[in-house]
């Protein structure tokens, strides 16, 4: 049935530019093979093209757990966040997205540029300081990372959480900022 179903979505999707119909034809191939490649790369494709934003998410969550390789896993997962932050209006699960393409390419510029970018709107700042943190850490980006703990002081309000945050700055300062500047 595969190979037909797939013959028959594209005849409806191709052809007769059905899309409604290709998708229901794609989606029974899926029923009966539901790793089925080609059927998910045809729906990821049709549910952009017909802006059914919610579906796509799912189908590049799918994408991402089946790719071959680790560039292709990252190349869904951005495209996830990207989709649920700008079609979905998911933040939280932007966020997520974004964040496990960080966590196994912390080069990854544009997943970085877009936690930055609603970083600095001031979206989630805590749940993604909870991202950036380590990451700058690790490449030794204090500058990045001052901004960072900043952001988080205006956060908090116990007077306990406040004063640890001002130690953790002033002790970045002192050892890391004030020894760049005079290196």
């Amino acid at each position: 049935f595969g190979e037909i179903g797939l013959r028959l979505a594209r005849i409806y999707e191709e052809q007769i530019e059905d899309f409604d119909k290709a998708i229901e034809r794609y989606k029974l191939v899926l029923d009966r093979d539901p790793e089925n490649l080609a059927a998910i790369g045809a729906l990821d494709r049709l549910y952009e093209h017909t802006e059914r934003y919610r579906e796509l998410a799912d189908i590049l969550a799918r994408e991402a757990e089946l790719a071959a390789t680790g560039d292709e896993i990252l190349q869904y997962r951005f495209r996830l966040g990207q989709v649920r932050q700008f079609r979905l209006e998911d933040v939280q699960g932007a966020i997520v997205a974004y964040g496990e393409v960080i966590h196994e390419m912390p080069e990854h510029q544009p997943a970085l540029q877009a936690l930055e970018g609603m970083f600095a709107a001031g979206t989630e700042q805590l749940r993604i300081a909870e991202i950036l943190e380590p990451h700058y850490e690790s490449l030794a980006q204090f500058e990045q990372l001052a901004a960072v703990y900043e952001a988080v002081l205006a956060h908090k309000n116990d007077v306990a959480d406040r004063m640890q945050q001002y130690y953790r700055l002033a002790e970045l300062h002192e050892e890391r900022l004030l020894a760049a500047d005079s290196a």
